[in-house]
């Protein structure tokens, strides 16, 4: 009985309150009118970069290609943001049988007293040609076959000793690449700044021919990294490649392998635009192909080399 009017005067109450949704609004709105829009926009920007930042770490420790975050690109007064597909680089290890190799006691305490070496104490000492991938030394002839990775390009190369890895090529470099054709290669790390190097290991090729590599799935650090080496390398596979899209863009049709070699014979210098070579690739019709590589070891004397003649350097990548 005394529960009715309880409730209709709660009720009567409720009705009775004032809506204070539409001046919440109205006092937010005023205050943020207050705020300098440049500071808003640092705002935003501050965000943005800290979610930029957490997805590369993500990205750092998840298995996949190590890339920048994709950048935004302004079109027509838009916002359009470079997107790519990361590849799966863990299933293509696991399924070519690359493993890691565990390095015994001696080799591991030999490779922690290995120091990095700088570009220009490397080629005192072995030979070569500086900021070269593969490496065609001649000063020792024991040691004359390396193969100096750099991350913006080789995105999914072994980072530290005994680690599998992926190599980027051109088609024609799988069976026989650059150097020597020795059974295995010595393995050099690039620091990200592009300085000094590290040395990993011996590793022994497994071409990789049936693993497809799309240039869309790289990330655009790489395919940059990419599209300027094969518009300025002087290797015949690269002006060969330049001269089949120089060829292909001109008559229409893909040239016969006679017709490159003929080009290439007249000794004729190919210019084209790294866009024109970037356009082949993404149409198909130009490719690059994965190169696996296995540690077989960890050469000691060659480690030894490296710490008598080569001056350590602070910023060791361990």
């Amino acid at each position: 009985m005394d529960s009715e009017p309880h409730s209709t005067t709660r009720t009567n109450a409720s009705q009775s309150r004032p809506n204070l949704a539409p001046l919440r609004e109205s006092v937010q709105t005023t205050e943020r009118a207050r705020i300098p829009s440049g500071i808003l926009r640092s705002t935003h920007r501050s965000a943005q970069s800290r979610h930029g930042e957490t997805n590369y770490l993500e990205r750092r420790h998840s298995g996949v290609q190590r890339t920048d975050p994709a950048p935004s690109i302004r079109v027509s007064g838009t916002i359009r943001r470079s997107t790519y597909t990361p590849i799966d680089t863990r299933t293509i290890l696991r399924d070519a049988g690359l493993t890691l190799f565990e390095l015994t006691r001696a080799e591991a305490d030999c490779a922690s007293e290995t120091p990095n070496i700088g570009w220009s104490a490397f080629t005192n000492l072995f030979g070569g040609r500086a900021r070269t991938e593969w490496m065609d030394c001649g000063k020792i002839p024991e040691y004359n076959n390396f193969f100096c990775a750099t991350m913006r390009a080789q995105p999914f190369a072994p980072t530290f000793r005994g680690q599998p890895g992926l190599l980027l090529c051109l088609p024609t470099t799988l069976s026989t690449p650059p150097g020597n054709n020795s059974s295995t290669i010595s393995m050099l790390s690039c620091s990200l700044g592009g300085g000094y190097l590290k040395y990993l290991g011996e590793y022994a090729r497994r071409p990789l021919p049936e693993v497809h590599v799309k240039w869309n799935d790289l990330s655009p650090t790489c395919r940059r990294a990419w599209a300027h080496r094969l518009s300025t390398s002087s290797v015949l596979a690269v002006r060969a490649l330049r001269t089949r899209v120089k060829l292909r863009n001109e008559r229409n049709r893909e040239p016969s392998a006679a017709e490159v070699e003929q080009h290439l014979l007249g000794g004729r210098r190919v210019e084209i635009l790294q866009r024109d070579i970037t356009a082949a690739f993404r149409k198909g019709e130009e490719k690059l192909m994965f190169l696996g590589i296995q540690c077989t070891g960890y050469d000691s004397k060659l480690a030894t080399v490296i710490q008598t003649n080569l001056r350590p350097h602070v910023d060791n990548l361990d």
